[in-house]
């Protein structure tokens, strides 16, 4: 059985090509609490009705991370990184939900329970 108590883990780190700017960014996979506290936050935000308002960079500001798997930004970021442009956004957001394997029934599986 694998020894979760004595191991260390590395997130995965995915390069995110950027052709609007001819360059690339990385993204991350979160660590359990990360993704716990994501989803936690979308479903209360869903029944608040607030959780379209910035929901693709609520998610990157999470993943996007140097190299390493160091993250960029915190959470008081959301803005900045909101102000991203659209495209770029979108294909950091996907890889984020890909890495993550975050899928849109997630949050919809969180209200029933």
């Amino acid at each position: 059985m694998f020894d979760f108590k004595n191991a260390t883990f590395k997130p995965n780190v995915v390069r995110v090509e950027l052709p609007e700017v001819n360059d690339f960014a990385f993204v991350r996979e979160m660590a359990g609490t990360e993704a716990d506290e994501y989803e936690a936050q979308q479903y209360e935000e869903g029944k608040a009705g607030t959780a379209l308002k910035y929901f693709r960079a609520k998610l990157v500001v999470r993943t996007l991370c140097d190299e390493s798997g160091s993250l960029i930004y915190t959470l008081d970021d959301i803005e900045k990184v909101a102000a991203i442009p659209s495209t770029m956004l979108k294909r950091l957001h996907a890889a984020a939900q890909k890495v993550n394997k975050l899928r849109a029934t997630d949050i919809k599986e969180l209200e029933k329970n």
